[in-house]
């Protein structure tokens, strides 16, 4: 089993080396082309007002310029998957100190904290997943959840 998830760890990333540094390349979707894929809400992605090619993506207090082409709305409609090349240069927007710079992929990882963001949404996903399965988890009590559990397995008799 523990062979299995190693597995499963080492398909998720691979390591590139810039300026003589290794960087991760997580979540990965092709092992050729160096992108990390992120998972974030919708509400998050937003229409670039000056670029119409471009998404601004919100990271807490920063912007972050994404192409069109590397955001994808999933099956649900709630998420968006952002793929971040770690070569291409993207514009930074800090809120904070109302700056605009230009960063490479991999230095605008750090400098927006996205991948924590990402991990936030894919916990917050699993939670989703997890509470409409579990009726516990829904908000119902324990005498709610009891009749619901009986009545349908009662449908299932």
């Amino acid at each position: 089993m523990q062979e299995l998830t190693q597995q499963t760890e080492q398909l998720n990333y691979h390591f590139v080396e810039i300026n003589g540094f290794s960087y991760k390349v997580i979540n990965q979707l092709d092992e050729n082309k160096h992108i990390s894929n992120f998972y974030l809400p919708k509400k998050c992605v937003r229409q670039h007002p000056t670029r119409q090619d471009n998404y601004k993506v919100k990271i807490y207090d920063k912007f972050i310029c994404v192409p069109k082409i590397m955001c994808f709305l999933d099956k649900t409609g709630k998420y968006f998957l952002v793929g971040v090349d770690m070569y291409f240069t993207y514009w930074i927007y800090n809120t904070r100190d109302n700056n605009k710079y230009r960063l490479a992929g991999y230095q605008a990882i750090n400098d927006t904290a996205i991948k924590e963001l990402h991990y936030l949404t894919v916990s917050d996903r699993r939670y989703e997943k997890e509470e409409a399965t579990n009726p516990f988890l829904s908000g119902l009590t324990y005498q709610q959840a009891r009749k619901q559990i009986c009545a349908e397995s009662d449908k299932l008799k």
